[in-house]
């Protein structure tokens, strides 16, 4: 292939925001996407993004065309590696927050033209921070397709990104095809899907591997948390010190996350560590009155007792998938957001106190102070509530439930 100018065509539109993802292999073959156009973000709902440099770095285009001929690839759209020296780098993101990179555990592409001339190319692999974990390694084709694979296993951490680029000396241009990657699990991807009924009836809801929602829509069509920045989930202090959190898009302190009880149509159970606490997540959604509801058991795996130990769960809330004109209320044990639809966080075991707040920053906090009264939402601003569970000795345990109710 012996590629010559071309005039990009960008980028036609951008896909869905979100679509639930489990933390499986996926293969983007990019038939989808229209000849000469520059592949960039339309792939950024499957957590993949392209960046390059030049005209025709990322360019997707049809075999036949500059020389190009099939090379053991899916026929007929291939990806250009660029020019000599202008890069095209592969990026694996997630999801929800596609400018934040969570990596990929595993990584396989055919890279490619399909005539007799030499291609030499270098791959080069990142982690998430963008240090370099392999290469960059240096590669020739011919006529045949050369497959190229590499694992988190391996590396030793996962995979962010990976940067192809044709060096000066080579002989012809490259290609490359159907790639194949398995996104890392964590914060923001989604992992249990639940749904119930249909229409006005409806109610689905998400949860990532360390449990927070993602996702929550009721009635049909009507999303109320994965709009804009997603956040979602719990912080556990003492006093007022966040220790650990999980906000979806923000975590500290917790370890890998396990399954306590696997998941059927209606429920999971999910298992969080950190330095002081072993935190286990039951959720469940009630169809017919159209909620979840969070069993949370916190224990005291310090060794030591924890004075003031303090639980609250927030979100961000998007009522029907916009913000700026939700009204919010609270009252002693809940906060309320509003549109034409309704969200209620509730702390509901009552034998224990709470303390609640809204239209609050966006950062880990136990018992914030929110606005006093009624409030408008605004884009990425919290809602909480909180329960004060007193002091743990080591290895006591104490079990609270929260319940989000849409209406």
């Amino acid at each position: 292939m012996k590629p010559t100018p071309l005039s990009p065509v960008w980028l036609v539109g951008v896909l869905a925001l979100f679509v639930a993802l489990p933390a499986a292999a996926q293969t983007i073959d990019f038939e989808s996407i229209p000849n000469n156009t520059l592949v960039r973000d339309q792939f950024q709902n499957q957590g993949v993004r392209l960046t390059g440099v030049g005209s025709f770095s990322g360019l997707a285009y049809s075999e036949g065309q500059f020389g190009v001929a099939n090379y053991g690839n899916s026929p007929t759209r291939i990806v250009d590696v660029g020019l000599r020296s202008e890069p095209t780098t592969i990026r694996f993101v997630n999801p929800l927050n596609p400018n934040v990179t969570i990596g990929s555990s595993a990584v396989s592409f055919l890279v490619g033209d399909g005539d007799p001339d030499l291609e030499t190319f270098t791959v080069t692999y990142y982690d998430v921070a963008g240090a370099v974990l392999l290469g960059p390694v240096t590669y020739t084709t011919g006529s045949a397709g050369l497959p190229l694979s590499q694992t988190s296993a391996a590396l030793g951490a996962p995979i962010g990104s990976v940067k192809l680029e044709l060096l000066a000396i080579s002989a012809s241009g490259v290609t490359f095809d159907d790639l194949a990657y398995t996104l890392v699990p964590g914060p923001g991807l989604c992992s249990y899907p639940f749904t119930a009924a249909s229409g006005a009836s409806h109610i689905s809801y998400c949860v990532t591997a360390t449990g927070t929602i993602v996702s929550l829509k009721s009635p049909a069509g009507q999303e109320h948390v994965s709009v804009g920045q997603v956040l979602e989930g719990l912080v556990l202090c003492t006093g007022t010190t966040p220790l650990a959190w999980d906000l979806s898009s923000d975590a500290f302190g917790f370890g890998t996350p396990s399954v306590v009880v696997p998941p059927n149509a209606t429920s999971v159970t999910l298992r969080q560590t950190s330095a002081q606490f072993q935190v286990d997540q039951a959720f469940k959604l009630d169809k017919a009155q159209k909620s979840i509801t969070i069993t949370v058991t916190v224990t005291n795996v310090s060794g030591a007792q924890i004075n003031d130990v303090r639980l609250a769960r927030a979100y961000d809330p998007d009522i029907d998938g916009d913000f700026g004109d939700d009204t919010e209320m609270r009252t002693a044990r809940g906060v309320f957001a509003g549109d034409i639809s309704g969200v209620a966080l509730v702390g509901t075991t009552f034998t224990l106190d709470t303390d609640t707040a809204i239209d609050t920053n966006p950062v880990a906090a136990c018992s914030a102070i929110g606005a006093a009264g009624p409030a408008l939402t605004g884009d990425a601003r919290l809602a909480s509530v909180t329960y004060r569970l007193g002091g743990l000795k080591a290895g006591a345990k104490k079990k609270v439930v929260f319940t989000y109710r849409t209406q």
